[in-house]
């Protein structure tokens, strides 16, 4: 007799929930099916096999099970008609206060970045939930941008890489500096808006620029 769908999806959850911690703590190599069982109070590391046919199935069910996405999904799909300056500030604190609060999903990013060698799929199986969920609305805003004579023609991708590789950066950073030692560090806002005034020099139309407070002149 088949198990109730509630127990299905209740296992599943358990097993992923498992296995993203599991990623963030001992990388893609280190987190075996039977380390995942084991964490999600499983006797058998076969069971998994039943929801998830290979590993790259499940990590890509741990990246869209990651509700991180979604936020800034929503975070760069709202104020569309929203001023560079302001959008791109806006958007670009959302990242780091995610980053900053999910240690899990800076893990995430810093195992992918030193499994990109072995397993090149990795970092592949990121831009499948990242681009949907934020480098595609990025992209919109971009576009109309433009169409309004506000920035130059460009490269869409090129650009939504430009900007928020500094903020991956940034966020993987402050995760791997130890905080024993007294740094001198610029604050997220410096940051944000050192970061968003250099980016929009390089590509905003002559004469469009705004003040540093991002209101249109």
């Amino acid at each position: 007799m088949a198990r109730p769908a509630t127990n299905h999806e209740a296992r599943k959850a358990a097993i992923l929930d498992a296995a993203l911690d599991c990623f963030a703590r001992h990388g893609y190599e280190g987190a075996t099916n039977k380390v995942i069982a084991e964490a999600a109070g499983m006797k058998s590391a076969g069971i998994i096999y039943h929801y998830f046919p290979s590993k790259e199935d499940l990590f890509q069910a741990c990246l869209d099970r990651v509700t991180a996405f979604d936020t800034m999904h929503d975070a760069v799909s709202a104020g569309q008609d929203e001023p560079p300056q302001v959008f791109l500030q806006r958007i670009a604190r959302t990242y780091l206060e995610i980053m900053r609060s999910d240690h899990r999903l800076v893990k995430l990013v810093l195992m992918i970045f030193s499994a990109v060698q072995s397993h090149p799929e990795l970092p592949l199986l990121a831009l499948r939930r990242v681009i949907p969920a934020f480098i595609l609305p990025l992209l919109t805003y971009f576009q109309r941008q433009v169409d309004l004579g506000v920035l130059q023609p460009l490269p869409p991708l090129s650009a939504a890489l430009q900007f928020f590789a500094p903020l991956v950066m940034r966020a993987v950073t402050m995760q791997l500096l130890p905080t024993a030692i007294p740094l001198p560090q610029m604050s997220d806002q410096a940051f944000v808006d050192n970061l968003v005034q250099t980016f929009l020099d390089g590509v905003r139309v002559r004469g469009n620029a705004q003040p540093a407070g991002g209101h249109s002149p």
